[in-house]
């Protein structure tokens, strides 16, 4: 009697997990400008994948070994998004001979962090050597400040001749936005026009040889976590309470569903102006939002992200007080770039990881 109540829970728990993972993978189309409550499963997506596969590894060494078809069978039948979070690149491509082979480099730099890292950055890039570089939180302090715009680009000039600028936000004593550096010629330069406060995309065309590559360097809507935010975070687990935890996961949630429908918006945007580009597409930069979410999912539409076809395993280039998620992307034009190789830089100069992409234009 007590072996049978115990296996009906762990069925039944099972069942309100693979309920939850349903939930996970209905982030990724369902509008969250829209129905916003199954974001939050995409963002936990990992974890679900993980509790699945606990459940048929449980059940598989059970009397009742067929139960483990639940989670296993979920866990097949949804490989696609199981591969987003922990990828298998099971078909790598190889360079074709004569073909120029472009290195990306993307990094939210966090105004330097804040200035104090400015040598380390700077000295970083300059090594990676890539023939583009694209920059989320780029700027410089305009008071007080050892650093100044001129001589930041005239450092970027002596490897990158090409550039195209945004300073989303200029105060008096603080301007940054998005930039792109690059080995090669840029002869166009736009903005994504979509609404937001402090976060922008643009877009560079730019002649490599013969062809000409549409490269999107996005920032996409930032969830505004605040110090403050980060102390009560920190506060609580340190010193857990349900007062404390009912504080701290309202802020949060106001905060992070505000940020979710935004990013919907400008993902659509992006996605639109990806469609009608003559030319093959890379988008990348930082999106604030995971793979198992409507954001990415609309932008990756027709595109094969460069890092899940060529780096095996869980990613993350963000990396703050124990939260480890991948939201750095690169992007491409599903038949028309080949993706070669990539590499996310563990040191922690920002709070992102730089991220390398090396990849080839299908002539």
């Amino acid at each position: 009697m007590f072996r049978s109540a115990i296996k009906y829970l762990a069925l039944l728990i099972n069942l309100f997990f693979s309920l939850m993972y349903i939930f996970g993978l209905l982030a990724a189309v369902v509008p969250s400008n829209k129905f916003v409550w199954f974001s939050y499963f995409g963002l936990f997506f990992p974890l679900l994948v993980l509790i699945q596969l606990g459940f048929g590894i449980f059940w598989l060494f059970r009397r009742h070994k067929w139960y483990c078809l639940i989670s296993f069978g979920l866990l097949i039948l949804t490989l696609p998004a199981v591969n987003r979070v922990f990828s298998v690149p099971l078909r790598q491509k190889t360079a074709v001979a004569q073909r120029p082979t472009l290195k990306l480099l993307t990094y939210n730099i966090s105004i330097f962090s804040g200035e104090k890292k400015y040598k380390e950055i700077m000295r970083l890039i300059e090594e990676q050597d890539a023939d583009i570089v694209c920059l989320q939180e780029f700027g410089f302090y305009n008071r007080n400040s050892r650093l100044n715009e001129k001589d930041i680009l005239t450092r970027f000039y002596i490897k990158y001749p090409y550039r195209h600028l945004w300073y989303k936000n200029q105060r008096g004593d603080m301007s940054w936005g998005v930039a792109t550096f690059s080995k090669y010629p840029i002869i166009k330069k736009r903005k994504v026009n979509y609404a937001s406060a402090y976060n922008v995309s643009i877009y560079s065309d730019i002649v490599i040889d013969d062809d000409t590559l549409r490269l999107f360097n996005n920032h996409l809507e930032s969830n505004k976590f605040t110090l403050g935010d980060v102390k009560r975070y920190k506060e609580l687990s340190d010193n857990f309470n349900s007062e404390k935890l009912r504080s701290v996961t309202e802020k949060m949630s106001t905060k992070l569903s505000s940020a979710y429908r935004v990013r919907a918006k400008q993902a659509q945007i992006i996605a639109k102006e990806i469609a009608q580009s003559p030319y093959p597409v890379v988008a990348c930069g930082d999106f604030n939002d995971v793979p198992q979410s409507y954001a990415y999912h609309t932008i990756a539409k027709n595109m094969t992200d460069i890092i899940i076809a060529t780096k095996w395993g869980y990613h993350y280039t963000f990396h703050s007080n124990g939260i480890l998620v991948n939201i750095d992307h690169v992007l491409a034009s599903k038949n028309r770039i080949i993706p070669l190789s990539s590499n996310i830089i563990h040191i922690d100069y920002s709070d992102h990881y730089p991220v390398l992409a090396e990849f080839q234009i299908k002539h």
